[in-house]
Order: C-alpha cells, then sequence, then structure tokens
C-alpha cells in the first residue's frame, strides 16, 4: 500500500472518528441513550452509534386545543433534538477540518434529517385541523444547523467530542457506558486543569476501565 493510500485511510479513520463523536456527545447531551459506537478499521469513513429514540405516537382529539398545543410542543422538540444529533457528525468533521459545512452533511444524515422535517410538516398539518401554527420564517433545518454548530463550538462539547474520538481511534467499538464515562472524564479534567493539575491520559483512563 502506498504512503498516501496510507494517508488518506488514516485521514478518513480519523474524520470517521470525530463524525461518531459528534453524533454520540450531542445524543447524550440531548437526553438520549447510546449503547454503541463504532468505526470501521476494514472500511475507512465507516462508522456508527446506536442509540435509543423514543417511538412518536399521537393522538388528536377534535377541539381539544390545549391537548393540540402540547402535541405540537412535544413532536417540535422531540424533532429538533433528533435532527441536532443528525447533524453533529458532519459539523464536527467540518469543525475538525476547518471546513465551512455548505450541506447538510453525509446522505444518510441528510435523508433522515429530511424525513423528521417532513414528519413534523405532517404534525403541523394535523394539529392546524385545531389550532393555528404560526409558520417560521426561518427554515427548520438551517436553523438547527445553526444551534448545532454554535453547541460543538463550545469548549467543554468539543472536549467531550475530541476524547470520544481519541478513544474510538484507540479502540474501534465503545459500549455506551465507555461513552459516557469518557464525556464525564472530559468534564473532570477540565475541573483539573483549572487548578493547575496534570489530567490522566486517555490510555490510562481507558485502563482503569
Amino acid at each position: 500500500m502506498s504512503r498516501d493510500r496510507i494517508a488518506g485511510s488514516k485521514l478518513h479513520y480519523t474524520v470517521t472518528a470525530y463524525h461518531e463523536a459528534g453524533h454520540a456527545v450531542v445524543a447524550l447531551h440531548h437526553g438520549y441513550e447510546v449503547t454503541e459506537a463504532f468505526v470501521s478499521q476494514d472500511r475507512p469513513g465507516s462508522g456508527w452509534i446506536r442509540q435509543v429514540v423514543p417511538g412518536s405516537r399521537y393522538l388528536l382529539e377534535p377541539g381539544d386545543r390545549s391537548g393540540a398545543w402540547r402535541v405540537w410542543a412535544r413532536e417540535l422538540v422531540e424533532a429538533e433534538r433528533y435532527v441536532k444529533v443528525l447533524l453533529a457528525g458532519p459539523l464536527a468533521e467540518a469543525k475538525l477540518q476547518g471546513t465551512q459545512l455548505r450541506c447538510l452533511g453525509a446522505r444518510s444524515d441528510l435523508e433522515k434529517a429530511l424525513s423528521a422535517e417532513m414528519w413534523l410538516d405532517q404534525v403541523r398539518e394535523d394539529v392546524q385541523t385545531i389550532v393555528p401554527i404560526p409558520d417560521s420564517s426561518d427554515r427548520f433545518l438551517d436553523r438547527m444547523r445553526r444551534q448545532t454548530r454554535r453547541l460543538i463550538a463550545q469548549p467543554w462539547c468539543w472536549k467531550a467530542i475530541t476524547a470520544v474520538a481519541e478513544d474510538l481511534r484507540a479502540w474501534h467499538r465503545l459500549s455506551g457506558e465507555e461513552v459516557a464515562e469518557t464525556v464525564q472524564w472530559s468534564k473532570r479534567t477540565r475541573g483539573q486543569m483549572s487548578l493547575g493539575l496534570s489530567p490522566p491520559s486517555q490510555t490510562e483512563n481507558r485502563a482503569r476501565r
């Protein structure tokens, strides 16, 4: 294998680790249960996280305006946090590489985000048969992208993404508990560094688990 090909594979591997770490950290931040994170050694660019996403089932009673508002509020919040998790992967890639993300990211992430937006539009139509829902002049996916980019740019969040990505690069597969522990470790080391203490290395941290 040529040096260029080896370097390219390592770059894809690193970028994928940050992509999946972005998904995982933002999923935990928004209250999802992450059960696994994985990056493939054999197929550069391939990876995933597994998370528990609550299903959506709602019932609208004719004339129940307060109930319709509750349905809309709940479904809006669920759609927002789900889409933010989807966009966190490609946005983490963009931050790592110092590039401006001009599209919404990987094809599968984009398709899922678009499906979530379509679902929300359907909920809006159903709810509006009972109570009017004001239209937003701000496009949903653009707004989610801006909010997710701001979240990832926060020092604590990027530190957690970096820590999870480094663990993924070293171990390839992490359980949900290991992901959560690494995120908590990254927060503790921030506090330690502020006191002038030397944080444990990732290798030492993993060895103690």
